[in-house]
């Protein structure tokens, strides 16, 4: 089960990274201001 729980966990950080990476992308204005 622990093998499953970190997969899921792996899983969802990559969620929050590809979303985070999406607003970065419909956002440019705040792209700008994060470089």
């Amino acid at each position: 089960m622990r093998e499953k729980q970190t997969i899921h966990s792996a899983f969802n950080k990559l969620l929050r990274t590809w979303a985070i990476f999406l607003q970065c992308l419909s956002e440019p204005s705040s792209n700008e201001h994060l470089s």
